[in-house]
């Protein structure tokens, strides 16, 4: 499977370790952001990664916040 992934700041951490279990266990990852636990927007992220489900190019997404929403 092809999965999206994208989280904020807060999230970072937790989207890493995602990463490496969903890889570990034979899914692809396309990582949209962000890369480090510098503060960023999320908007942009979950736009990147609705619109990489929305086009086909994966098959799923995964959002991950801080806030936890």
């Amino acid at each position: 499977m092809i999965v999206a992934i994208g989280s904020d700041h807060g999230g970072f951490e937790l989207k890493e370790k995602l990463v490496k279990y969903l890889e570990e266990n034979g899914h692809q990852c396309v990582n949209v952001g962000c890369y480090s636990s510098d503060s960023v927007n999320y908007a942009p992220i979950a736009e990147k990664v609705s619109r990489k489900v929305v086009s086909g190019e994966c098959e799923t997404g995964i959002l991950v916040c801080g806030t936890g929403i």
